[in-house]
């Protein structure tokens, strides 16, 4: 399961990397769908959604399985953050508060007592929170 993880970690580190390098070099279509096929080609991937987003405009959107379905994963994070940031800027959050302060009826418990998780915790990944492919199974159709 650890290697399944790591490729699909790989896999979407890679196409982060081909979709900057797509938008850096070109933004014409017929370009941007010869490096999918490419890509698609080397990697043996058959099923990618590619968006070019472009001074506010979605200038690319290319899907080549609409039925195909994809795990986030971690990606969540990321906007997840970016939210608590911006709450954090408006003074809604302080992230030294602890979670339950915000989130009513919300307990934690490490060895049968009680664990407070502060918000900065949550960010920082270091809540204690795992991640289980058995309580998590994998996308199926």
């Amino acid at each position: 399961m650890k290697r399944l993880k790591s490729r699909l970690g790989i896999l979407l580190l890679a196409v982060a990397i081909v979709c900057v390098s797509i938008y850096a070099e070109a933004k014409n279509a017929n370009l941007i769908q010869s490096y999918i096929s490419e890509f698609e080609h080397k990697t043996k991937c058959n099923s990618m959604n590619i968006v070019v987003y472009d001074e506010g405009k979605i200038s690319y959107y290319g899907n080549t399985n609409r039925d195909a379905l994809y795990q986030i994963g971690s990606m969540t994070k990321a906007f997840t953050g970016l939210g608590i940031m911006k709450l954090i800027q408006e003074g809604k959050i302080i992230p030294d508060n602890k979670v339950s302060d915000y989130l009513s009826g919300f307990a934690m418990y490490y060895e049968g007592k009680k664990a407070d998780i502060l918000v900065k915790d949550l960010l920082s990944q270091t809540s204690g929170f795992i991640n289980s492919e058995r309580d998590y199974p994998s996308a199926k159709k």
